[in-house]
């Protein structure tokens, strides 16, 4: 008489090794899934970011406010070299701003006082340029508000 012949799985391994008796293989403990290394060190580099960004954005929003001028020039005036401008200068923010300085490339411009727009307020504003070439059909006019910022003005002749 023959002796019973041992059953095997479809791998070829002693069916006591496999899970079921429908075995489609050898039972692997499970693995452990790893992290790709990138995702990791960026996590980790937001978290830093964060942490030491955090306090320094908050206090750039204390007090501050949105500075909205509209700024206008109403006429010019022409002789030779030198150009008048009369400004329309329209303050739309909640805080007063303070007109410090007109500017223009190539040009000296008359110093001006500092001009208080109040909120919703609008100022005229006369400021004299004097150009060393010749006047450009179109050019900017920068005005200086100071810590609230500039503001440009396109002007043409």
């Amino acid at each position: 008489m023959s002796q019973p012949q041992e059953e095997k799985c479809r791998l070829g391994k002693k069916m006591s090794g496999c899970a079921t008796e429908n075995c489609r293989g050898p039972v692997l403990p499970a693995m452990k899934t790893a992290r790709p290394t990138y995702t990791a060190l960026f996590g980790r580099i937001a978290l830093i970011l964060g942490g030491v960004l955090a306090p320094v954005m908050a206090p750039a929003h204390d007090g501050s406010h949105v500075t909205r001028i509209v700024s206008d020039v109403e006429a010019v005036a022409i002789a030779g070299t030198r150009m008048t401008l009369s400004l329309a200068v329209s303050n739309y923010s909640e805080e007063d701003v303070v007109l410090q300085s007109v500017t223009a490339q190539d040009a000296d411009a008359t110093a001006i006082a500092p001009v208080l727009i109040a909120p919703g307020a609008q100022q005229d504003v006369e400021v004299t340029l004097f150009f060393q070439t010749a006047i450009p059909g179109i050019f900017t006019a920068v005005l200086d508000f100071g810590a609230d910022g500039q503001g440009p003005v396109l002007v043409m002749n």
